[in-house]
């Protein structure tokens, strides 16, 4: 085999590389991957994928938290600033401004930084039970205790602050988003065990 066919070869392998970089909780709505196995953010509007790669991960995964950030920045504030006398409804606008410097960040700087394919046809898009089952046991079964906890203690926590209606809605919406996510984390976790079974 001459020097050029050796290239060649080199060349192929390298661009029918698989990607099995750590991205196995990579998921959402616009997540999708690709014949290489990298995960790919789609942007529906533009028709663009956004590759992430191993380096992208984690600034991804924290972004990608951009709302559940902003909800917990309300949390927080109110937990140190609700006695002040503030209204409730200062809380709400710092968490909106939070929620907006993160949108900047992932759309203006994140996305822009990725390596773009233009006119992207999503196909293999990873399913969400499947995607969380693949992380470890110990990790499911703690979200499964912890996330209606937190959400009870919080509501509790706004009882005995005698806190406005509103900010009692806010809590028992609050547990039950804890409580819908306690329960998608035990399907994956139940799916893990079935599925470890059987191999």
């Amino acid at each position: 085999m001459n020097k050029k066919a050796v290239k060649n070869t080199k060349n192929n392998t390298k661009n029918n590389k698989k990607y099995d970089y750590d991205t196995s909780t990579i998921s959402g709505m616009h997540i999708y991957e690709d014949e290489k196995g990298r995960k790919i953010y789609y942007k529906p509007r533009t028709m663009t994928g956004y590759v992430i790669k191993e380096e992208n991960v984690k600034t991804y995964r924290m972004l990608s938290n951009r709302y559940i950030l902003g909800i917990l920045t309300v949390i927080f504030s109110y937990f140190a600033f609700g006695d002040s006398g503030l209204h409730w409804s200062v809380f709400i606008l710092l968490g909106i401004i939070a929620l907006l410097v993160l949108q900047y960040r992932f759309h203006r700087m994140f996305l822009p930084k990725l390596v773009q394919i233009h006119n992207f046809v999503p196909k293999q898009k990873p399913n969400m039970i499947e995607t969380i089952a693949q992380q470890e046991e110990w990790r499911l079964f703690t979200k499964i205790i912890l996330y209606p906890i937190f959400g009870g203690l919080l509501l509790w926590d706004f009882y005995l602050r005698e806190s406005e209606i509103g900010v009692l809605a806010a809590g028992y919406v609050i547990l039950a988003f804890c409580i819908i996510y306690a329960f998608i984390n035990l399907r994956g976790y139940f799916y893990k065990r079935a599925n470890t079974k059987q191999s």
